[in-house]
């Protein structure tokens, strides 16, 4: 089996020497550490990584401004190590809007035990992104707005490479459209805040993190708080609550959770889409959408980082169309009308 060829990016010379010693443990090849970004830069271009491990503080360069020119310069799959304050998270979210595939919070302590919990959590992260597919070009955008639409609600679901994918398809809805959105991204407890608000400032309808018996209004998009499953629940007026219920399929926020609720309250009125993601979460929300009349779409492989829940869910039979990510908004928009 082929060994993932990793570099390691962090200031601290402990936190480079331990993360070599226990990945190469695990079978993850540290093929180079930098102490900073402008290091990590470099390193990228004459080394060829599969996988960047980086940290975001560091001297001379940070890691932000190291994953923006890597995604120009030599596009890689970058995982991040963040710490756990809140600029911290914030640094974190504004990573994964820069390319990053994914965030792992950091250990605040600097003993090799500290870090040696996170490395089950750092090994299938580096994994994963290590399977995916950077582009550095964005798809051409065909969507054309437009109005008069027969209310509808649209549930969008996404794991990894998600956030980038998210932001593709809600920043091409006018302000005045009738579509309710409800989005459930996978992502730690503490980003969604963030995610939800950067969403807002990029697109023109609104974007909020949801609260417990928050109403769902056209022209809205409703996001999972980190750790909370979403319940869409009352037919007559449709809110979302929140809970803290087991995990399902190991996360939670859970796409399945709020698929199903959904598909009972809006029935043929619901669209859903599942993005970008690894595992198989969606895919039975994605089957209820169809039993009850709704609409499907899928992702296709070709633009997905991960082509994993997409690739369940079509092979479930349930989707009803497979499109790449520019032509998603332009579907949704052209069933809100049937």
């Amino acid at each position: 089996m082929k060994r993932i060829k990793t570099l390691v990016v962090d200031d601290s010379q402990f936190m480079r020497v331990i993360l070599t010693k226990l990945l190469e443990k695990e079978g993850i090849s540290v093929i180079g550490t930098a102490k900073n970004g402008k290091e990590a830069v470099e390193k990228t271009k004459d080394l060829s990584p599969d996988v960047i491990l980086m940290d975001i503080n560091m001297p001379v360069m940070d890691g932000l401004e190291a994953i923006k020119r890597i995604m120009y310069e030599k596009p890689t799959p970058i995982v991040v190590l963040s710490g756990v304050t809140k600029n911290d998270r914030d640094k974190g979210k504004r990573a994964i809007e820069y390319g990053a595939i994914d965030i792992i919070d950091k250990p605040s302590g600097e003993l090799s035990i500290d870090i040696s919990t996170k490395i089950p959590e750092i090994v299938s992260k580096i994994k994963i992104a290590s399977s995916s597919t950077i582009k550095g070009s964005k798809p051409k955008e065909i969507y054309a707005k437009r109005k008069n639409l027969i209310r509808k609600a649209v549930v969008i679901g996404a794991s990894t490479g998600g956030p980038s994918a998210v932001e593709f398809v809600l920043s091409k809805f006018p302000s005045d459209t009738a579509l309710s959105f409800l989005v459930v991204q996978h992502m730690p407890q503490g980003f969604t805040k963030r995610f939800a608000e950067r969403l807002n400032e990029r697109c023109d309808i609104e974007v909020v993190e949801a609260y417990n018996d928050m109403e769902i209004s056209e022209g809205v998009a409703i996001v999972a708080p980190g750790d909370y499953h979403m319940e869409v629940v009352d037919k007559k007026k449709p809110k979302v609550k929140l809970n803290k219920n087991e995990k399902i399929h190991g996360v939670r926020p859970s796409i399945d959770v709020t698929m199903l609720s959904a598909a009972k309250i809006f029935g043929k009125k619901l669209i859903g889409v599942l993005l970008t993601g690894m595992g198989s979460d969606g895919v039975l929300g994605i089957s209820k959408i169809k039993e009850m009349g709704g609409f499907t779409i899928a992702q296709d492989e070709a633009t997905s980082q991960i082509f994993g829940m997409p690739k369940k869910a079509i092979e479930s039979g349930n989707v009803d169309k497979i499109l790449p990510i520019y032509a998603i908004p332009y579907e949704i928009m052209k069933r809100s009308m049937e």
